[in-house]
């Protein structure tokens, strides 16, 4: 295991069952373990070998749960004979609520870690879509200009390079930091979405017709909805 827990901070977290009376968006979350897709976010601890927490397997939000880890399983993953469990030296201690991953597996609203306030995904119209310019085209190479997106948040303005077409109809949502960019296609059926932190672009999907229905569930979701579905895709 890379970056194994301090003594000092394995005894900080409470033992097993102690937390028990306090809901779930309210347990503390004192650890993070990591290696791929796989996290595990911990709450409890008995002092020798099992932990109580939270467990993303493999980016499978369906599947993710709260239950029992086997502290010393984690500390003997080998993946590909040498690539071990990491424990996040930067993780601020905060609740199962403040966390992207749970809210995202549980389907709760993401909360403010400094604030503890709901972040709700809403509608944003303080934006502006343009075509980059002729000297931006040519310096990546490209025979066609890409799209662009202007946009202001609380931290200043950001403009983005989209992977979207011409053709495409825009929705623009925000939910604490995050903008997210929909762009559909009705006439070639395929779907992208890409998320923006102010100067810096998170991730992104593209959906092509065939694989739509598989992913969102169907072909016709309102916007907001098909981003909360295709962001638990997201790596």
């Amino acid at each position: 295991m890379f970056n194994k827990p301090a003594s000092a901070q394995l005894a900080s977290i409470p033992g097993l069952y102690q937390t028990e009376d306090i809901p779930l968006k309210q347990k503390l979350i004192h650890l993070h373990f990591f290696i791929g897709g796989t996290d595990f976010f911990i709450c409890e601890y008995n002092g020798t070998d099992t932990f109580w927490g939270f467990v993303l397997l493999n980016g499978d939000y369906e599947m993710a749960e709260f239950g029992y880890i086997n502290f010393d399983e984690l500390k003997s993953i080998r993946v590909n004979g040498w690539q071990e469990i990491d424990c996040d030296l930067h993780w601020q201690i905060r609740t199962a609520s403040q966390v992207k991953k749970i809210c995202i597996a549980q389907g709760w609203n993401l909360q403010d870690h400094s604030t503890g306030k709901d972040h709700l995904m809403r509608r944003v119209n303080n934006y502006s879509i343009n075509r980059e310019s002729t000297d931006d085209m040519i310096k990546a190479g490209r025979f066609n200009p890409c799209l662009e997106i202007t946009f202001r948040d609380r931290s200043g303005q950001y403009t983005h390079k989209l992977s979207a077409g011409t053709d495409d109809v825009m929705d623009v949502y925000r939910e604490g930091r995050e903008t997210y960019v929909l762009s559909t296609n009705s006439s070639l059926g395929y779907i992208g979405l890409e998320v923006l932190e102010g100067a810096d672009k998170q991730s992104s999907i593209f959906l092509e017709s065939h694989q739509v229905k598989d992913v969102i569930g169907c072909e016709d979701l309102a916007p907001f909805n098909a981003i909360k579905r295709m962001r638990e895709h997201l790596m």
